[in-house]
């Protein structure tokens, strides 16, 4: 038998990685807070964007959640502007880390709220849910095919999609009516509504894309949602179901394994978790790192998870004008110094012991 030499078997190692290149590994992801008050815009493309990219590539990040808003890209109906969510995604590609793309909002022209039902979202002091409000079915046709331009658009930069974020909480409201005028604001969501609505862009998302991966968006807390999901005809029209696991001391666990379960008892054992949101607005940084060491460990114990994105890379303020609104649930603190919690991430993202 003739063995290769030392130097042709380097050769045939490399050509086999460049073949068969390692798959990155999606629990080692960040939400980053790009722009101002929480948002994408509004961005420092100069100084700010390029400083968080750089921690992101120190820490060992290997994907971000980035959002592709309906309401952003065609606020004018059927006039389309992608050019700042190009930039974004060209920007995240560019430096290496796979995109989980969240697709939500909808445009005011869709959902057709009256004057008196915005209204009612100012005097409750949520002006900002008046863009997750579903939109009217007679638009249904228009969203499926803003899906499909979409994956089409981004085909070969984004593969995975997560449709709406938290329907199951105040992502998707409600307006309930008293003799024909708007009462009150209800959450929690409508699992018909929202099935209905993820068939369209399931479907949408597979003709511009057939190999991309389109996830239940986001749920906050609710397992009851998911099966309502299922209970109206939902099974065929997701990949994946992404959850917030939100919890004061780590992730919720139990919550976790119910929706797993649920999951393997309707026959979708093969489906996996994201986790698309997690993690703690708390200034006690050695807690932080703490909770999540502990949090990565229980990550870790479940192969089934995965996708995880930390929320977030960076401390942002609710009001830019207001230092009192600041969120600590960074990785950073606002003016973008690392917390212990960044080495801890970047320690376990590396592998080092």
């Amino acid at each position: 038998m003739r063995f290769l030499g030392s130097g042709s078997f380097a050769i045939l190692l490399l050509f086999v990685s460049l073949a068969f290149p390692k798959e990155k590994n999606l629990i080692y992801g960040v939400n980053v807070v790009w722009g101002v008050s929480g948002s994408s815009w509004g961005a420092d493309f100069h100084f700010r964007v390029p400083t968080l990219i750089s921690y992101m590539k120190a820490g060992g990040v290997t994907c971000t959640r980035l959002g592709v808003s309906w309401a952003d890209v065609e606020s004018k109906k059927g006039v389309r502007d992608w050019s700042y969510t190009d930039k974004f995604v060209d920007l995240v590609v560019k430096n290496g880390f796979e995109i989980i793309c969240c697709f939500c909002t909808t445009p005011e022209w869709a959902s057709e709220l009256s004057e008196e039902e915005k209204m009612l979202f100012h005097k409750r002091g949520l002006s900002n849910l008046i863009g997750v409000v579903a939109p009217k079915e007679k638009y249904y046709d228009i969203l499926e095919d803003f899906a499909e331009e979409t994956a089409r658009r981004y085909k070969g930069k984004i593969k995975y999609y997560e449709f709406w974020n938290e329907p199951d909480g105040m992502g998707m409201p409600f307006i309930e009516y008293e003799n024909g005028k708007p009462k009150d604001i209800r959450f929690g969501g409508d699992p018909k509504v929202y099935t209905e609505l993820l068939k369209r862009v399931y479907r949408g998302l597979k003709r511009g894309n057939p190999e991309c991966v389109v996830s239940v968006g986001g749920l906050e807390s609710k397992t009851s949602f998911l099966k309502g999901i299922y209970d109206n005809g939902g099974k065929p029209y997701f990949d994946a179901v992404a959850i917030h696991p939100y919890a004061e001391n780590g992730i919720r666990i139990d919550w976790i394994e119910e929706i797993r379960d649920l999951m393997v008892k309707m026959g979708d054992a093969d489906k996996p978790i994201w986790i698309t949101e997690w993690g703690w607005a708390t200034q006690d940084w050695e807690r932080q790192a703490r909770l999540l060491r502990e949090s990565f460990v229980e990550i870790k114990k479940r192969p089934y998870i995965k996708v995880a994105t930390f929320h977030t890379l960076n401390d942002w303020r609710g009001n830019e004008s207001d230092p009192n609104s600041l969120i600590p649930m960074g990785l950073l603190t606002y003016d973008l110094r690392p917390k212990l919690a960044y080495w801890e991430f970047k320690r376990i993202a590396h592998g080092w012991e």
